[in-house]
């Protein structure tokens, strides 16, 4: 079932697939910064904090039953577009759709006494069914890491 421009989709009768817009911000003075986002194949949604070990589950996302085993394999995620700035690391160049069947990972991340000493970027999330290239979800992560 699709309710209105990607905001729900019923895997059959058990979970919905929901996506809000969010902000990672970490600073880490003295190592390394990092802040973004991770998406796993159980359906959870991480916030990555600094030095890319201090994650935090954000509830009810991208699954709303998560975490249940595998449901990635059933998805797909990309970032559509950005809309500030540019990924440091990312999963998948901007535009392409990737599997969820494994973690995937966009971040920023800045390094203590290097320059520059903060990083932003963000961009439009989408999610749909494997193999379709239609967005489901949509919704804008964006992620700001400083030293």
């Amino acid at each position: 079932m699709l309710v209105g421009r990607g905001m729900k989709f019923k895997k059959g009768p058990e979970g919905i697939l929901v996506l809000s817009a969010a902000s990672s911000s970490h600073t880490n003075l003295g190592g390394v910064a990092a802040a973004g986002w991770d998406f796993n194949s159980n359906g959870t949604l991480q916030d990555i904090g600094t030095a890319l070990t201090g994650r935090t589950d954000v509830a009810g996302e991208y699954y709303s039953l998560e975490p249940e085993t595998d449901v990635g394999a059933y998805y797909e995620v990309r970032c559509a577009s950005m809309t500030v700035g540019t990924w440091n690391t990312q999963a998948a160049t901007v535009g392409t759709w990737i599997n969820l069947s494994a973690g995937r990972l966009w971040f920023e991340n800045v390094i203590a006494m290097a320059a520059p000493s903060s990083a932003s970027a963000g961009g439009s999330f989408e999610i749909g069914r494997v193999n379709t290239s239609t967005a489901i979800v949509t919704a804008t992560l964006t992620a700001f890491a400083q030293n």
